[in-house]
C-alpha cells in the first residue's frame, strides 16, 4: 500500500487518445509532506515559480541509464557534469506530459520551493516516469522514481491500480521512503542534492545571465585592447 497523502488528492478518468478510448488511472506527485525535498535555484534560494510535469522524453530522444547513471542521446553518453547548455535545452524540448486529462501548463506550480502535481495517464505508457521541475528562470531539475527492494526504475507500465485507487509518489529519500512505507523513493538524475537539509537544487543559468558575463567579458577585453 502507498502512503496516503493529507494534503492530495486526484481522481480516476477515462481519456480520449488517438482517436480511441485508453485506459487512464490516476497519479499523485507532491513534495508538499514535510519529510519531502524542498527545491531552490542555482543561488540556493527557495523556488518561487515555476512549473512541474509528469512525463517522457519523445522517442528516439533523450534516456537515463540508471545502471551507470548516465544520460544517452543519439548513440552518445553523458555524465551530468558534461552537459552543455543546448543538451538540457535539448531535454526540456524533448519532454513531453504524460497526463491526458489537465493542459501541460497546469500540471503543477511551484511556489516557495514546493509543488503539487495529480492527474490520469495513458496505460498504454512503457517508458520510465519521469518528473521534471522547471523554475521561472529556465533551471532545471529531472528526477525518476526507484522501487525501495530493487532499486530498478519504476515504469508506466508497473502500475498496476484500478478503480477510484490512487498512487502517490512523494519527492523523497530510500530511508524516508522506508520510514513511511512507501513502495518508491526518488533519485534526482538532473540536479543537485543536499542531503543536511533536504534541498534540491536545480541546474541551468538562465541564457541572459550568461549573455550578460560575456558581455562583461567583451568589455574588459575591448577595454585592456585600448590600453
Amino acid at each position: 500500500m502507498f502512503y496516503r497523502s493529507l494534503f492530495t488528492n486526484a481522481f480516476t478518468a477515462c481519456a480520449l487518445f488517438s482517436g480511441e478510448i485508453a485506459l487512464a488511472d490516476s497519479f499523485n506527485i507532491s513534495n508538499d509532506d514535510s519529510s519531502a525535498y524542498s527545491l531552490i535555484n542555482s543561488l540556493g534560494e527557495p523556488l518561487n515559480a515555476g512549473n512541474a510535469i509528469l512525463g517522457t522524453f519523445s522517442s528516439g530522444t533523450w534516456s537515463y541509464d540508471v545502471t551507470t547513471s548516465r544520460w544517452n542521446f543519439q548513440g552518445n553518453s553523458y555524465a551530468q557534469d558534461q552537459l552543455k547548455y543546448s543538451d538540457l535545452m535539448s531535454m526540456q524540448n524533448n519532454f513531453t506530459s504524460a497526463l491526458t486529462n489537465i493542459p501541460e501548463e497546469q500540471n503543477g506550480g511551484v511556489a516557495d520551493g514546493r509543488f503539487n502535481l495529480s492527474g490520469d495517464y495513458s496505460s498504454s505508457l512503457t517508458s520510465p516516469v519521469y518528473l521534471m521541475v522547471t523554475g521561472q528562470d529556465g533551471e532545471t531539475a529531472l528526477f525518476v522514481f526507484k522501487d525501495v527492494s530493487s532499486d530498478s526504475l519504476l515504469n508506466y507500465d508497473n502500475i498496476d491500480i484500478s478503480g477510484t485507487e490512487t498512487f502517490d509518489l512523494w519527492l523523497t529519500t530510500k530511508e524516508q521512503a522506508l520510514t513511511n512505507e512507501l513502495d518508491y523513493y526518488t533519485e534526482c538524475i538532473l540536479g543537485n542534492i543536499n542531503l543536511q537539509n533536504n534541498t534540491i537544487q536545480l541546474l541551468i543559468p538562465e541564457p541572459a545571465t550568461a549573455t550578460m558575463s560575456l558581455l562583461g567579458l567583451t568589455a574588459l577585453m575591448v577595454r585592456r585592447k585600448r590600453k
